[in-house]
């Protein structure tokens, strides 16, 4: 067993290898962020073939081999919190104050060249190596809430961070998990990272780029012209404007799309292509809109609850809801706000 997956890792390293003079000499993407990505993988790469070296060698692998596979772990996180910043920012350029980030690396391999760091005390060793874990994990979450302010527009390229994020999470749980209980063998997350690398390399190869930049077209296939699209779309302004039929709590999709004489499929099309949102958005967007005017209204009386059922919601709270979170108060707050202001 502990053979095939030293083997397995192997192949993870190998693989890497190739990953990484791709991403050094290719010319699709951008440059900055190919170098970026291709950094990112050589440390990790180091980290997990200090891990093979190890499991192989033992205690005779040379201490500087040791320092160098550790401070890979130092330099991915940095390295994955500057690829994000070049995936939100097209225009992102490397700036000298950024090597900053890479001072603990550097700090670690000068440090633990002059003291050994496999002869220090245990509980030392021990907490270097787990500031180590700690110091990955903080860049990996400042990265994944960087990922998670993508625009809505960028929802694809979001899902793709996602997993690379998942892919880092993944490895370091694999060392954390062998850190606290020694019961998971840390060559496991060199087989994780193994198995993800050859998928990515297929992947990636196969695409041209490390972020496809290219969003899917949920809808390509559906046939709907550009003009009956304009069409449906000033007919279903009508019915929501003009017609109000949004005020109707019945009202469904399929309710909206034999009034228009198309298939649910085609009108959730034209909703998503020109609105970029989903049926029910849509529809609390229109209910939510009537509502505010309503509200604001001086010269109209009427308490929440008979606002809440005229716009279209047969349920209070489920208007609260949706009141709150399109506009950050609840409909309350927001009728006192213009009552003071009269």
């Amino acid at each position: 067993m502990e053979n095939l997956l030293i083997i397995f890792s192997l192949i993870g390293v190998l693989n890497s290898l190739v990953l990484i003079v791709y991403f050094f000499t290719t010319k699709k993407g951008i440059k900055i962020r190919n170098r970026l990505f291709a950094f990112l993988i050589l440390s990790l790469t180091v980290r997990i073939s200090k891990s093979i070296l190890f499991f192989v060698f033992g205690n005779s692998v040379y201490d500087l081999i040791l320092v160098v596979g550790l401070a890979g772990f130092l330099l991915a996180g940095p390295l994955m919190w500057l690829f994000t910043k070049s995936v939100a920012d097209k225009n992102y350029r490397f700036k000298k104050i950024e090597l900053l980030h890479f001072i603990p690396a550097a700090l670690f391999i000068i440090i633990f060249n002059i003291f050994s760091y496999a002869e220090l005390a245990f509980p030392l060793r021990n907490f270097v190596y787990n500031s180590i874990l700690l110091q990955y994990i903080i860049y990996i979450i400042i990265a994944l809430k960087r990922i998670q302010r993508f625009k809505a527009e960028f929802a694809y390229i979001e899902k793709q961070m996602n997993y690379i994020t998942l892919v880092l999470l993944l490895i370091w749980f694999a060392y954390m998990l062998n850190a606290a209980t020694g019961y998971f063998h840390y060559l496991n997350a060199a087989l994780i990272y193994s198995g993800i690398v050859y998928f990515s390399l297929i992947l990636i190869i196969n695409k041209g780029e490390i972020i496809n930049f290219k969003p899917v077209k949920k809808y390509e296939k559906t046939g709907l012209s550009k003009q009956e699209n304009l069409r449906l779309k000033t007919e279903l302004d009508r019915l929501m404007n003009r017609e109000q039929m949004f005020k109707d709590s019945m009202i469904s999709l399929a309710v909206l799309a034999k009034q228009l004489r198309v298939s649910t499929n085609i009108l959730s099309q034209v909703i998503n292509v020109n609105y970029n949102k989903s049926f029910f958005e849509f529809l609390s967007h229109h209910r939510i809109n009537l509502a505010k005017s309503l509200l604001s209204d001086p010269a109209r009386k009427d308490n929440i609850s008979e606002i809440a059922f005229e716009v279209g919601y047969n349920s209070l709270s489920a208007f609260n809801t949706a009141f709150k979170k399109a506009t950050g108060c609840t409909p309350s707050q927001y009728k006192k706000r213009f009552n003071n202001d009269n």
